[in-house]
């Protein structure tokens, strides 16, 4: 008889349990719903309603959304304490995202005291889960020692794994620390191995250039980095006065790069690339656009900036070619002409330039020739160029242009996600995978 007591209370125990857990599902899933809800809203003040109430509710991902609506002004005046208040309750339910931009709050004193400790233990939390950002970040304070104990090993070991991720600032950093025997052994082989990586990275290009000086500098063989950063640029100054177009271009390459240190080498690094420029260097005359362009080291004057551009456009430099693209389509320096950006892009995209096939599509899509558009996002994606993985995700998704296929929207969707993990258009891919599966 107590036998079968035990029994029925067991089986009473397990049905109340399994009841809790489809309880617990169902929650989470009216959540989950509730939140994938708010992207339908077109007002931007009713999607932030939306959000705030999912947020209220207890879904991390809202809050988090909340926390970004007040730090950068989006749906709502800026507000960086109640930006913090929502990161801090995302990120206690162990939201990576939240824990980053919470490292940034603290770190750089958005919203609450400047705290390089507190930055350093959220960055931690968010490294562990894999967040590539934090993972950079925290390598950074290992590096210098900032809210930590200095240890440049620990450094190399966290750039590592945000390198792996795709990302070109720490790539940049791999590079940077094998070529001066930093936290490991000065190995210039590997150097150039991850500034090369550096400079072919399609998705995250603000480093490209650098690298692509950097390994200007190693192949050179004019000078080697030395301990002490202002005899390098003093070799490779003597060197350009007693050189050539490549001596000059060289010169220029480290002024630009220490200018960090010093922002008047900007004008030192544009006195040798219009040297070089003038003697026909493709690589000169586009840096020395690009400085004319944005105004570093040289009065900004658009004009002048599209005249280098086009001389070395018209010699085939792609990285040019893109360059006059983008002045015809925004109208910077000439008149905006978006069939003659095209025209640009095209040859660019011709050579395999990533950006310039992705820009050529949207100058394609906006001529209504959806077709034409489809193949360059296509080619620019393949590459492994982000936001044309997100774009084809879009696509996909909404039967917009392609054929409406849940499938394939995931693949895209998914490399978009696993391609410079954390970044924003990373972010929106997660998103909509979320969403997707939700449905």
């Amino acid at each position: 008889m107590n036998k079968k007591k035990y029994i029925i209370t067991g089986l009473c125990i397990a049905a109340a349990f399994m009841a809790c857990c489809g309880t617990i599902k169902t929650h989470k899933h009216n959540l989950a719903e509730e939140y994938c809800s708010c992207e339908g809203k077109k007002e931007s003040q009713a999607k932030r309603e939306c959000y705030l109430n999912s947020a209220k509710n207890g879904h991390d991902k809202a809050q988090y959304r909340i926390g970004q609506m007040y730090e950068f002004g989006n749906g709502t005046e800026k507000n960086k304490a109640e930006a913090e208040k929502w990161y801090k309750k995302a990120a206690e339910q162990g939201n990576a995202r939240a824990e980053y931009r919470l490292g940034q709050t603290y770190e750089f004193g958005k919203g609450a005291a400047k705290n390089e400790a507190e930055a350093a233990e959220w960055y931690k939390k968010a490294a562990k889960q894999g967040h590539a950002l934090s993972q950079r970040e925290l390598g950074a304070m290992y590096e210098f020692g900032h809210g930590v104990e200095k240890d440049e090993a620990k450094a190399v070991k966290l750039y590592r794994k945000a390198a792996e991720w795709n990302y070109g600032s720490a790539q940049y950093k791999m590079g940077q620390m094998y070529e001066l025997g930093k936290g490991v052994k000065k190995n210039k082989s590997e150097a150039i191995k991850w500034y090369k990586k550096t400079a072919e990275n399609v998705s995250d290009s603000h480093y490209a250039k650098e690298a692509e000086a950097k390994l200007r500098l190693l192949n050179s063989g004019y000078c080697q980095e030395k301990e002490n950063w202002k005899e390098t640029i003093n070799c490779y100054k003597e060197a350009a006065e007693q050189g050539n177009a490549e001596s000059w271009l060289s010169a220029g390459d480290i002024y630009k790069l220490y200018a960090y240190r010093d922002i008047k080498m900007y004008a030192e690094a544009a006195k040798w690339y219009k040297k070089a420029a003038e003697q026909g260097n493709d690589i000169a005359q586009t840096i020395l656009g690009d400085m004319c362009r944005f105004g570093n080291g040289v009065k900004k004057d658009e004009a002048e900036a599209a005249k280098w551009y086009r001389k070395a456009a018209e010699h085939g430099y792609a990285n040019a070619q893109l360059a006059l693209g983008e002045m015809y389509y925004y109208g910077n320096g000439m008149e905006k002409d978006k069939s003659e950006a095209a025209k640009w892009y095209r040859k660019a995209a011709e050579q395999g330039h990533a950006k310039a096939q992705y820009n050529l599509g949207l100058c394609l899509d906006s001529e209504n020739n959806k077709t034409e558009a489809v193949k360059w996002y296509m080619k620019a994606a393949e590459q492994g160029y982000q936001l044309a993985q997100y774009v084809l995700g879009r696509m996909y998704e909404n039967g917009r242009d392609l054929p409406q296929n849940r499938t394939e929207a995931i693949k895209w969707y998914k490399k978009a996600a696993g391609n410079l993990p954390n970044s924003y258009y990373a972010e929106e891919a997660e998103e909509k995978l979320y969403c997707i599966k939700c449905r």
